[in-house]
Protein backbone atom coordinates (compact mmCIF):
# COMPACT_ATOMS: atom_id res chain seq x y z
CA UNK A 1 0.00 0.00 0.00
CA UNK A 2 1.55 3.32 -1.04
CA UNK A 3 2.08 6.24 1.35
CA UNK A 4 -0.24 8.42 -0.75
CA UNK A 5 -3.02 5.86 -0.45
CA UNK A 6 -2.55 5.64 3.34
CA UNK A 7 -2.70 9.43 3.69
CA UNK A 8 -5.89 9.59 1.64
CA UNK A 9 -7.43 6.83 3.71
CA UNK A 10 -6.68 8.70 6.95
CA UNK A 11 -8.12 11.95 5.57
CA UNK A 12 -11.33 10.27 4.45
CA UNK A 13 -11.68 8.40 7.76
CA UNK A 14 -11.39 11.72 9.60
CA UNK A 15 -14.18 13.15 7.49
CA UNK A 16 -16.41 10.13 8.04
CA UNK A 17 -15.98 10.26 11.78
CA UNK A 18 -16.72 14.01 11.83
CA UNK A 19 -13.74 15.20 13.86
CA UNK A 20 -14.42 18.25 16.00
CA UNK A 21 -13.62 21.57 14.41
CA UNK A 22 -13.65 20.13 10.91
CA UNK A 23 -17.36 19.74 10.47
CA UNK A 24 -18.36 20.94 7.08
CA UNK A 25 -20.51 19.40 4.45
CA UNK A 26 -17.90 16.64 4.15
CA UNK A 27 -17.52 16.01 7.88
CA UNK A 28 -21.10 15.24 8.81
CA UNK A 29 -21.69 11.80 10.20
CA UNK A 30 -23.63 9.30 8.18
CA UNK A 31 -22.38 10.53 4.81
CA UNK A 32 -20.47 7.90 2.86
CA UNK A 33 -17.43 8.62 0.78
CA UNK A 34 -16.12 6.65 -2.13
CA UNK A 35 -12.36 6.46 -2.00
CA UNK A 36 -10.47 6.02 -5.24
CA UNK A 37 -7.28 4.04 -5.32
CA UNK A 38 -4.43 5.84 -7.08
CA UNK A 39 -3.59 4.55 -10.53
CA UNK A 40 -0.47 2.46 -10.23
CA UNK A 41 1.86 1.24 -12.89
CA UNK A 42 2.97 -2.35 -12.77
CA UNK A 43 6.47 -2.04 -11.44
CA UNK A 44 9.22 -4.52 -10.81
CA UNK A 45 12.75 -3.65 -9.82
CA UNK A 46 15.66 -5.97 -9.16
CA UNK A 47 19.11 -4.95 -7.99
CA UNK A 48 21.99 -7.10 -6.93
CA UNK A 49 25.68 -7.82 -6.81
CA UNK A 50 27.57 -11.09 -6.80
CA UNK A 51 31.30 -11.61 -6.37
CA UNK A 52 33.09 -14.93 -6.81
CA UNK A 53 36.77 -15.52 -6.05
CA UNK A 54 38.51 -18.82 -6.70
CA UNK A 55 42.09 -19.67 -5.87
CA UNK A 56 43.53 -22.61 -7.80
CA UNK A 57 47.14 -22.99 -6.70
CA UNK A 58 48.64 -19.59 -7.41
CA UNK A 59 45.99 -18.60 -9.98
CA UNK A 60 43.32 -16.27 -8.67
CA UNK A 61 40.05 -15.90 -10.60
CA UNK A 62 37.65 -13.06 -9.76
CA UNK A 63 34.19 -12.67 -11.23
CA UNK A 64 31.83 -9.81 -10.38
CA UNK A 65 28.36 -9.18 -11.72
CA UNK A 66 26.08 -6.28 -10.82
CA UNK A 67 22.56 -5.72 -12.13
CA UNK A 68 19.84 -3.12 -11.96
CA UNK A 69 16.66 -4.11 -13.80
CA UNK A 70 13.30 -2.35 -14.03
CA UNK A 71 9.97 -3.28 -15.57
CA UNK A 72 7.05 -0.84 -15.83
CA UNK A 73 4.40 -3.10 -17.38
CA UNK A 74 5.30 -2.27 -20.97
CA UNK A 75 9.07 -2.52 -21.26
CA UNK A 76 11.99 -3.91 -19.31
CA UNK A 77 15.32 -2.10 -18.91
CA UNK A 78 18.12 -4.51 -18.08
CA UNK A 79 21.48 -3.07 -16.99
CA UNK A 80 24.30 -5.51 -16.24
CA UNK A 81 27.95 -4.81 -15.44
CA UNK A 82 30.50 -7.63 -15.36
CA UNK A 83 34.13 -7.83 -14.29
CA UNK A 84 35.99 -11.01 -15.22
CA UNK A 85 39.56 -10.83 -13.90
CA UNK A 86 39.75 -7.07 -14.52
CA UNK A 87 37.99 -7.14 -17.91
CA UNK A 88 34.91 -4.92 -17.42
CA UNK A 89 31.87 -4.95 -19.69
CA UNK A 90 28.50 -3.21 -19.55
CA UNK A 91 25.28 -4.42 -21.13
CA UNK A 92 22.03 -2.52 -21.59
CA UNK A 93 19.02 -4.35 -23.02
CA UNK A 94 15.48 -3.08 -23.54
CA UNK A 95 12.69 -5.57 -24.12
CA UNK A 96 8.99 -5.10 -24.78
CA UNK A 97 6.28 -7.52 -23.61
CA UNK A 98 6.39 -9.63 -26.79
CA UNK A 99 10.17 -10.09 -26.50
CA UNK A 100 9.89 -11.03 -22.82
CA UNK A 101 7.13 -13.53 -23.62
CA UNK A 102 9.24 -15.07 -26.40
CA UNK A 103 12.24 -15.36 -24.04
CA UNK A 104 10.22 -17.02 -21.28
CA UNK A 105 8.49 -19.42 -23.67
CA UNK A 106 11.78 -21.05 -24.72
CA UNK A 107 11.68 -24.79 -24.00
CA UNK A 108 13.80 -26.10 -21.17
CA UNK A 109 16.84 -28.25 -21.87
CA UNK A 110 16.74 -31.86 -20.69
CA UNK A 111 20.28 -31.91 -19.33
CA UNK A 112 21.74 -31.73 -15.84
CA UNK A 113 22.72 -28.22 -14.75
CA UNK A 114 26.39 -29.00 -14.12
CA UNK A 115 26.80 -30.53 -17.59
CA UNK A 116 24.93 -27.61 -19.20
CA UNK A 117 27.18 -25.05 -17.48
CA UNK A 118 30.32 -26.89 -18.54
CA UNK A 119 29.03 -27.08 -22.13
CA UNK A 120 27.80 -23.47 -22.33
CA UNK A 121 30.69 -21.78 -20.51
CA UNK A 122 33.62 -24.16 -21.14
CA UNK A 123 34.30 -24.59 -17.43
Amino acid sequence: MSKTYKRREKRVRGRKEGKEGKEGKEGKEGKTYKMRKPKRKTRFQSQGFMKTMMLNGSVKNEKDIEWNNQYDGKKADLNVMTNLNGKKQKYHIQMNNQEIERLLSQPSVEQRLDKRLIKDFSM
